[in-house]
């Protein structure tokens, strides 16, 4: 119980340090040391574990943040950002303009592109199209964050994203497990999310909120005229870039830098000081990349300790269906975690089996398993959430509030469906 409690006073810690705008690497070792504290584990040996987590997340994803902040300050440097946004806006006008970005990027999540490639390289599209809508930037990371960590990525069936293909190799299941279940919760989820976004998007105009850029942003802003002829040259990169993943199955740090020499390449008359615009490019990656590995080092405090364990195994003796027990363990374990990948790693080598046992098909497991890891997971300490608000340059209490309703709220509203589905489905 001891345990318990230090998790989650170390979560509120966390939460209120982060919306303090608080360093994260302080942030983090100050929350991890009242999780300790209250757990009874060793104070070294387990700092030492921090480290190690913080260091394994740096060595695992170092190349993956450094060749997609590349590849987005190519594009942003180029102009062929800015001349995409301008495709958009035209093609759609003022008033759909953001709703055609949201939908693009989802394609992008459900084709399996990395949800921090995607951060990095639709930032300055996302950037350019709300300067010509005028709209107040703090939304941008709420749009881009539920475009890639909803109804794409978990809820709809087929998807290559890395959530929906875990369960395959635990369970041997397919990507379209369950389709009917995921269509209906994926629509579902999908219809919540649009609505809420586009009622964000029409309540700031009618506060007369408007575009206010950062410092950081002129750099971007100054590209938009860069590329004057042949604009349809713009959507080169990315489409060697999702082609390189999707079709060829190249590995993603050849397909970034191919994604990255195709911009090169096309555009090498727009670029003025290559150099800096390299140098400028990974350079984007560091902060985000420590920020990042701050949090994701605090979850791995957490897994170790007893209340953890208690805590998931509480949730599985649940006297509930074995579905609902399924789901809300899930949801809960992903909210410890702060990741959903971690979560559904956790729950598949773990509580997976015990489930079948007791009856539940593997196929619901992976639908409505992917489906909870989605909701809980995107709490303020969430590995993603914190590099996406750093990227984007809002804070926490700016930025957050869009991001909790589409991919927490609804996402949970979204598994719930999923769950009774599965349940009238397969009544155990």
């Amino acid at each position: 119980m001891l345990s318990i409690i230090g998790i989650l006073l170390g979560l509120i810690v966390l939460v209120v340090m982060i919306y303090r705008r608080s360093n994260m690497v302080m942030t983090s070792l100050v929350a991890a040391t009242v999780v300790l504290l209250f757990s009874g584990l060793p104070f070294i040996d387990s700092m030492t574990q921090w480290s190690g987590s913080f260091a394994d997340y740096v060595k695992n994803n170092f190349l993956l943040f450094t060749f997609s902040a590349l590849f987005g300050k190519l594009m942003e440097d180029s102009g062929a950002a800015a001349a995409f946004a301008k495709l958009i806006y035209r093609a759609l006008g003022m008033r759909l303009a953001p709703l055609g970005c949201i939908l693009a990027t989802s394609l992008l999540g459900y084709a399996g592109i990395s949800s921090f490639v995607i951060v990095f390289a639709v930032f300055p599209i996302f950037l350019a199209v709300w300067k010509e809508a005028d709209l107040p930037r703090k939304l941008i990371p709420g749009c881009i964050f539920a475009s890639v960590c909803s109804y794409s990525c978990g809820f709809f069936p087929g998807a290559a994203s890395t959530i929906n293909m875990m369960p395959i190799s635990y369970l041997n299941t397919a990507p379209y497990a369950e389709p009917l279940i995921g269509v209906v919760s994926g629509i579902f989820t999908m219809i919540l999310v649009l609505a809420y976004l586009m009622y964000e998007i029409g309540k700031a105009k009618k506060r007369g909120e408007h575009f206010v850029p950062s410092e950081k942003d002129q750099s971007i802003i100054a590209q938009e005229d860069k590329v004057t002829k042949n604009k349809w040259l713009v959507v080169i990169p990315m489409i060697v870039l999702i082609v390189s993943l999707n079709i060829l199955k190249v590995h993603r740090y050849y397909a970034l830098l191919l994604g990255c020499a195709s911009c090169l390449l096309i555009f090498w008359k727009n670029f003025g000081a290559k150099l800096d615009t390299l140098n400028k490019g990974i350079a984007n990656s560091v902060s985000p990349i420590v920020n990042t590995a701050a949090v994701t080092a605090f979850g791995g405090v957490v897994q170790s300790t007893a209340g953890f364990a208690s805590a998931a195994a509480a949730m599985m003796a649940l006297p509930f269906n074995p579905i609902v027990s399924y789901c809300l363990t899930a949801c809960v374990v992903a909210g410890l975690c702060g990741s959903s990948t971690g979560a559904t790693g956790i729950l598949l080598s773990s509580l997976a089996p015990e489930y079948i046992a007791m009856g539940v098909p593997a196929s619901v497991i992976h639908r409505v398993g992917c489906a909870a890891a989605l909701s809980l997971d995107s709490l303020p300490y969430n590995g993603l959430v914190v590099t996406m608000l750093t990227y984007c340059g809002v804070s926490h209490k700016e930025g957050y509030k869009t991001i909790f309703v589409t991919t927490v709220v609804i996402n949970f509203l979204g598994a719930l469906v999923a769950m009774f589905m599965a349940c009238a489905m397969y009544p155990i």
